[in-house]
């Protein structure tokens, strides 16, 4: 049965189709997820940790400088970036937020929203995207907001996704039941070719 990130099927799903199948077997043959692999752990941890442990932008600020020498450019502008985004609005956190897996057919797509806060009064379940190249785009957001909202039981004008190399907040913008659609080819298809890969 394919396993999929939420993050992963939007970016599979979005594919040129040439790219499809190679972006496909490279999932497949992927080793499970190790946090210690994990590129962006410390960085994440400090966002999410951020508003609910009632800290500054300091902290986000000083895990960047403490990060690996490697990690430091990326890690410091990716916190501005946050920064940017977060400075003047009335924020507070609202409360974890729900994990879950959308599942159809034999596909199971795993949904990780990493912050739920109230921004401005409004409930806000945010999926934050941190790797700049594997670009987001409304499409791809599309398909992030909509898996969420179904899987974890959240209402869709909640769901976003924060690009965090743009700084843009992306809601989701279009049809329902074309957006069902689309997500359930896309698994049949995956699902055809997943043996053969």
């Amino acid at each position: 049965m394919p396993v999929f990130s939420v993050s992963d099927f939007s970016y599979i799903a979005t594919s040129d189709a040439k790219l499809k199948q190679g972006r496909e077997r490279g999932l497949k043959n992927r080793a499970p997820y190790a946090h210690y692999r994990d590129y962006y752990l410390s960085l994440r941890q400090a966002i999410k940790s951020l508003f609910k442990q009632q800290r500054s932008f300091e902290h986000l600020r000083d895990v960047a400088k403490k990060s690996h020498k490697d990690k430091q450019d990326n890690y410091s502008r990716t916190a501005e970036n946050f920064i940017t985004w977060a400075q003047g609005k009335n924020i507070y956190h609202y409360e974890d937020p729900p994990k879950a897996s959308y599942r159809y057919s034999e596909t199971e797509v795993q949904c990780n929203p990493e912050l739920y806060y109230k921004v401005e009064g409004d409930n806000v379940l945010l999926k934050l995207h941190f790797n700049s190249t594997k670009k987001m785009n409304q499409q791809r957001a599309n398909i992030i907001c909509f898996l969420i909202s179904e899987s974890c039981g959240v209402s869709l004008a909640e769901c976003r996704v924060l690009d965090l190399s743009t700084r843009k907040l992306y809601s989701f913008k279009g049809s329902l039941d074309t957006q069902l659609e689309f997500i359930e080819a896309e698994i049949r298809r995956i699902e055809s070719e997943w043996d053969d890969l």
